[in-house]
């Protein structure tokens, strides 16, 4: 069987990505939603914005430190920036 998530920090990303998706769904956002405004602005906006960060900080946190652990193998050859591409011949 081969392991999808292969070290501690692929663990970390996984568990802050699994909360961020209880996080967005109900009745947690229900709870989000029950205030009219917070500053002026709607508390539903600010609380999907703020997981909507947070959420991003995750990933890139996950990609600087190779959480996925990905190999070679692994990335799509249009991802692979060791490949001899020429982008300026359009069509040939």
């Amino acid at each position: 069987m081969v392991r999808i998530i292969k070290n501690r920090e692929g663990w970390v990303a996984t568990a802050l990505l699994a909360v961020f998706v209880v996080a967005m769904n109900p009745p947690v956002v229900y709870v989000a939603n029950s205030a009219t405004t917070t500053f002026g602005i709607g508390t539903l906006y600010l609380y999907a914005i703020a997981w909507g960060l947070f959420s991003i900080g995750v990933l890139v946190w996950a990609v600087r430190n190779d959480a996925y652990a990905l190999t070679e193998e692994e990335i799509p050859p249009e991802l692979r920036e060791d490949e001899d591409v020429d982008l300026a011949g359009g069509d040939v």
